[in-house]
């Protein structure tokens, strides 16, 4: 069947309690998963040069993840990356 209008619901902490928003187009990121292994070597502190060390490999990833979107996507379009859980140990 034709579609005529969509309507989602959000909660948007930033939303005065008992109000409600709305705007024409999309208003919200979509979400996706992705999951990144970094392994490494293990090693001791006093010899660092002796160890390929994932936790540092990790998070100079992280950072470099968060370059993508200011230098890849238009100002004036939205895009988010956000890294949420970064485990190691």
């Amino acid at each position: 069947p034709k579609v005529d209008e969509i309507y989602g619901l959000h909660l948007w902490n930033y939303q005065p309690v008992g109000t409600v928003g709305a705007r024409l187009g999309p208003i919200m990121a979509a979400s996706d998963r992705f999951c990144v292994h970094v392994k490494g070597k293990g090693g001791h502190g006093a010899v660092p040069d002796g160890t390929a060390d994932a936790i540092v490999a990790g998070a100079s990833l992280v950072s470099s993840l968060h370059t993508i979107v200011p230098r890849n996507i238009s100002p004036l379009d939205s895009a988010v990356l956000t890294v949420g859980t970064l485990k190691g140990g």
